[in-house]
């Protein structure tokens, strides 16, 4: 009897080992092929260069609302007709440039802004120029800066002149302070594509 107990418990053991083994013999995974890198390298998207250029009117140099956020609702764009102005309006316009105003009516008051591909065939030219006028070295700002603050019976004068990528601009307005000026020269410069 002792003899058919072992067996049965050997048969008892040998069913409960049956369910620990593998049953079936299992392949190896397989792996998924990977495209390996290319030889060649991919062409990286191009940046467009920026371009700079005079827009097409005042009001894409300078926007009235920009003015009116700087100087007040009562600014008005006022037409530079011929004859009216400096020898600079028709310099500026016969290089293919902008002359704009802006202003209170009826006033004094007001700021030009002039635009136009720079007179000389360098910046250095035109530096050398202002440098010969007598014009004074302005702060680092866009390619180079000159100005000339005049006062006379009518008060402050600033003139500021500024070249940007082979463009010049001039803007005037009779203040005493170089900074409004500026601030405006950047808002045309960023205008005309400068960033």
């Amino acid at each position: 009897m002792r003899a058919v107990s072992v067996i049965v418990g050997a048969g008892v053991v040998s069913l409960l080992l049956v369910g620990c083994g593998p049953s079936e013999p299992t392949e190896p995974p397989v792996e998924t092929p990977t495209a390996a890198p290319s030889a060649t390298p991919t062409a990286s998207p191009t940046v467009s260069p920026v371009v700079v250029a005079i827009p097409d009117s005042c009001e894409d140099l300078i926007p009235l609302s920009w003015v009116h956020s700087q100087y007040g609702a009562d600014f008005e764009a006022i037409p530079i007709t011929d004859g009216m102005g400096s020898a600079d309006v028709e310099d500026f316009r016969a290089r293919g440039g902008l002359a704009c105003m802006w202003g209170l009516p009826a006033s004094e008051y007001g700021i030009t802004v002039f635009v136009a591909p720079r007179a000389t065939s360098t910046d250095a030219d035109q530096v050398a120029l202002w440098e010969s006028a007598g014009y004074s070295l302005g702060p680092d700002f866009l390619d180079a800066t000159y100005y000339e603050h005049i006062v006379d019976d009518f008060g402050n004068h600033m003139t500021v002149w500024s070249l940007v990528e082979g463009f010049e601009l001039k803007a005037h307005s009779p203040i005493e302070t170089i900074d409004p000026i500026l601030v405006i020269l950047r808002e045309a410069s960023e205008n005309m594509g400068y960033v």
